[in-house]
């Protein structure tokens, strides 16, 4: 299972004209033990929201003017389909 951090790099080496504009972080807390990290991007134009939390995979939430795409994120595989997807639409 792969880490945030090693999922969002192997998301930015895929996506070599991304541009990141803004990024904003929820720290885990006791009450609330999600991370959550949020993109907001302009080239593509989208919005991806970074999920980990203890005991379960990193999950991005990608939001584009075609739609929305969830997926948890296990292994390089996913973070493949994740950019088609964008590629697509």
């Amino acid at each position: 299972m792969l880490t945030l951090r090693e999922a969002q790099d192997i998301f930015i080496d895929a996506m070599p004209s991304m541009e990141i504009e803004h990024v904003h972080c929820t720290m885990a807390t006791d009450a609330e033990p999600t991370y959550v990290e949020c993109w907001q991007c302009a080239e593509p134009d989208m919005v991806a929201h970074w999920y980990d939390g203890p005991g379960y995979p990193v999950m991005v939430e990608i939001e584009s003017l075609t739609g929305t795409l969830q997926r948890d994120i296990i292994d390089p595989e996913d973070i493949e389909l994740v950019v088609a997807w964008l590629n697509q639409n």
